[in-house]
């Protein structure tokens, strides 16, 4: 073999590497793409979730037929219960009136 022959085989060789990790690099691509678009479809779900649990508590605690509020992780109530009895005593003064 002549020594161009050499390095045209050598060239072919590396341009074949080349473009076999081009394709692997681009299978990971896809794959990675894959596991991000299943990521994003399940945060999607969760929100809705989420969404649709709010929605349901919002309608209880509006349509409850007593007095409620909320306390936080420490027991503090996100709502002052003062505040809610006077909210509570307001509503019912107006549906009296």
């Amino acid at each position: 073999m002549s020594a161009a022959h050499d390095r045209s085989d050598a060239a072919r060789r590396a341009a074949l590497n080349l473009m076999e990790d081009a394709v692997l690099s681009s299978r990971r691509a896809e794959a990675l793409n894959d596991q991000l678009r299943e990521k994003i479809a399940e945060h999607e779900r969760a929100e809705a979730q989420l969404f649709a649990s709010e929605r349901r508590f919002a309608r209880f605690m509006e349509n409850l037929p007593g007095l409620a509020w909320i306390k936080d992780a420490e027991g503090k109530g996100l709502k002052d219960a003062a505040k809610v009895l006077a909210e509570f005593r307001s509503e019912i003064q107006k549906a009296s009136k």
